[in-house]
């Protein structure tokens, strides 16, 4: 009987990647399935199976941008308005149009799609950012109007929906105000109508029975309107909706890219990678990205002084006179700024306290930090955010929700009344120790030190130390000063540190063996500290590096033929001893962990600079493929530095495309160090082998060969070098066809 037959399919490992078993089926295009019934009829019987390509889902967050596929246009969509009647019930309620006053339609993306394996997804590549975050307090503070105030939906698909989808026009990240995000009774439903009005509206339209066939499977959602809210409203960590404002006219948002967003297997919590999504990828698994934003200098933090502090029965108005200042400092000739997500450290304390005009003494009125705030324009502040009270020196990131309108992030100095709290201290100490206990040739010059303006004192030990004594709480120190010889502002400064051999002090640390602080200071040479807050002293060691460098350059735009360039990847191979510690040098003297060796990547026109410190004299091994396009030559030149110049360490590498390359390279302790520059060259023929393994010319790779016009002889086709054969089981292998 062909009933026992039926169940048979192809084993697992004859299942092509991507693919999934969809049948058996009479015709090979796959239309017309075979009836496993009956008996075997007396002649042969030929089935074809049928392939299915796996399909993966694919998210992407805007972030601040608008991802809008609603068609607004009234002429096309007024058709759909009327309700419809099956002469018993409703069968569809009419719909609701959202926003017709745009009559825009752009569907070209959407918030979530599904792509087949192996295809490639497209992303908005001129994104804009619209909207920004901003917390409750500050939305208060800046007296914005419910139509000011907009709440982020973004409609994605959720497995609870009780659907296996959503129409396009509803894939949408949209911006929504208050009154248009409200519920509303069905028989107060006039136009302009909310986003939920059309959101239902359109579910209805598109599952009612004469056009369920436009979307297979899909039934209409069960939520109701707060369902819906809590399943598709952005939310905070308290569980309320998160609060946007538009853009500013001030703030010039950059589009750096769709950034792939991954979840920590340990905690669940999702971060996003460290490099952009690539859009020539194909699809090989579900996806989630996110658009990442850089602010490009728009933002001061101001720094008011003054604070109402209740002492006792009675309110003092502390520093009520001191002027504010501004970090980046304004100067006379221009106005710096930070960008958003900057990072830097919570500027100085008041140098002084004065309640209701007159000089505090003995430490009456306690400086505790500084707090986030919004102006309210009456000499009072509304704290936009529950964090403690920054410390001067205290790590802070420039973050855009918690700027006003012109661009200012605001922080009040918080006081509190001596007889309602604990003394502190207002004095401490810093040691800048030059570490010759790990490095016995570590010393101090002998260079008289710089004045020093503060208040304290500032002196070279006898124990190789130079000793800040007395400071006052928090007062900074600007390393470079003392660790440099790099020029800042007007002032150039003197590296203070010395050693004998070929080791580059690059930062201070607290921990002065470097098999602990990893060759990374806590603080670079030309940082600034904060002095400790309280009677203490804190002593910093020295963090000299070996001069073990590798560079690597990626000149692939660098060529004559109008070529772009691509990112390339490759891995670095060593012994365990050699690669313990590879830094990454981001500045002159800042060092960041490079951690994933296995896959390093260096950016167009880039140079990417490794500090490898127990390198000298050791092998590391190069290993990588050539990606860069058909045709495409790429070559590895190694240099080093020899006599004022930069000579060839051995012959070039080449890879064709599509071909691994290796090279083993010995580094040197130098300044500059060793270099690895990679360019490319394009052939003047390429011969290219494409196995057709799937028969559609995907599956089975591709192989190239290169010649230049010297190698064609025009009399005579025939090329000496041989072609490479293909082989696969079941099947022999006849040769190669030019279509």
């Amino acid at each position: 009987s062909l009933d026992e037959l039926k169940n048979f399919k192809p084993a697992d490992s004859e299942i092509p990647d991507g693919y999934v078993f969809g049948g058996w089926y009479i015709d090979d295009v796959g239309n017309t399935a075979f009836a496993f019934t009956g008996n075997m009829p007396a002649n042969h019987l030929r089935v074809f199976a049928k392939w299915n390509t796996v399909k993966f889902r694919v998210e992407a967050d805007p972030a601040g941008g608008v991802m809008d596929a609603i068609d607004h246009r009234t002429s096309t969509m007024s058709k759909y308005f009327a309700p419809v009647y099956d002469g018993t019930q409703l069968v569809t309620e009419g719909l609701k149009l959202f926003r017709p006053e745009l009559n825009t339609y752009n569907n070209r993306y959407s918030t979530y799609t599904s792509i087949s394996f192996g295809k490639t997804w497209s992303l908005d590549p001129e994104l804009k950012r619209e909207y920004i975050p901003i917390s409750d307090e500050t939305a208060e503070a800046l007296g914005l109007s419910d139509d000011e105030i907009f709440y982020y939906v973004n409609t994605q698909y959720r497995s609870d929906d009780g659907s296996v989808g959503i129409p396009s026009y509803l894939r949408n990240a949209l911006y929504i105000t208050q009154t248009e995000l409200k519920y509303r009774e069905p028989e107060a439903e006039t136009a302009p109508y909310t986003y939920w009005e059309f959101y239902r509206s359109m579910s209805h339209y598109n599952y009612q029975p004469a056009y369920i066939g436009l979307f297979p499977g899909v039934q209409n959602h069960p939520y109701d309107y707060y369902a819906w809210l809590d399943a598709y409203v952005q939310k905070q960590d308290n569980g309320k909706p998160q609060k946007y404002r538009r853009v500013s006219a001030g703030e010039n948002y950059t589009f750096i890219g769709w950034y792939p967003v991954l979840t920590d297997p340990d905690t669940g919590e999702e971060y996003l990678d460290s490099m952009p999504y690539d859009e020539s990828a194909p699809i090989e698994e579900v996806a989630k990205v996110r658009a990442v934003w850089r602010l490009d200098g728009s933002y001061q933090i101001a720094y008011h002084p003054e604070q109402y502090v209740q002492n006792g029965d009675s309110t003092v108005f502390v520093n009520g006179t001191m002027q504010y200042w501004f970090d980046p400092a304004e100067t006379l000739t221009s106005t710096p700024k930070y960008t958003d997500q900057a990072t830097t450290n919570i500027y100085r304390q008041p140098d002084s306290i004065m309640a209701d005009g007159e000089p505090v003494l003995d430490d009456e009125y306690i400086f505790l930090g500084w707090q986030l705030v919004t102006p309210n324009g009456d000499g009072t502040y509304t704290p936009v955010s529950s964090v403690a009270p920054f410390d001067p020196g205290d790590p802070f990131v420039v973050d855009a929700k918690y700027a006003d309108t012109s661009q200012i992030i605001h922080m009040q100095a918080v006081y509190q009344a001596r007889s309602d709290s604990q003394r502190r201290a207002s004095v401490s100490g810093l040691t800048l120790d030059a570490n010759e206990e790990n490095y016995a040739n570590a010393y101090l010059t002998s260079d008289a030190l710089p004045a020093w303006d503060g208040v304290g004192t500032v002196t070279k030990g006898a124990s190789q130390q130079i000793r800040f004594s007395n400071l006052q709480a928090n007062d900074v120190v600007e390393l470079f000063r003392y660790a440099t010889n790099v020029k800042v502002g007007e002032e150039t400064g003197k590296n203070h540190f010395a050693y004998q051999d070929k080791y580059v002090l690059i930062g201070f640390h607290e921990q002065g063996d470097p098999a602990l602080n990893k060759y990374v200071p806590r603080f670079s040479s030309d940082g600034v500290i904060a002095a400790p807050r309280g009677e203490t002293t804190d002593v910093l060691y020295a963090v000299w590096e070996p001069m073990v460098y590798i560079n690597f350059v990626n000149d692939s735009d660098k060529n004559d033929f109008g070529f772009a360039g691509k990112d390339i990847s490759f891995a670095l191979d060593g012994s365990a001893e050699t690669l313990y510690v590879v830094n990454e040098a981001t500045g002159a003297f800042t060092r960041a962990p490079y951690e994933d060796l296995t896959n390093i990547e260096v950016k167009v026109g880039e140079t990417l600079r490794l500090a490898i410190p127990y390198g000298n004299g050791e092998t590391v091994t190069i290993n990588g493929t050539n990606d860069q396009g058909s045709g495409i030559l790429l070559t590895l030149t190694s240099t080093k530095p020899e006599g004022g110049n930069r000579v060839l360490v051995h012959d070039p590498v080449e890879a064709r495309n599509g071909k691994p390359y290796t090279t083993t390279e010995t580094l040197i302790t130098d300044a500059e160090g060793l270099t690895v520059t990679f360019t490319v060259t394009k052939s003047d023929y390429t011969m290219l082998f494409k196995d057709n393994y799937n028969g559609d010319g995907t599956g089975g790779g591709e192989e190239e060969f290169y010649y230049k016009a010297s190698d064609i002889d025009t009399n005579d086709a025939y090329l000496s070098e041989p072609f490479p054969r293909r082989g696969r089981v079941g099947y022999n292998f006849l040769g190669w066809a030019l279509t």
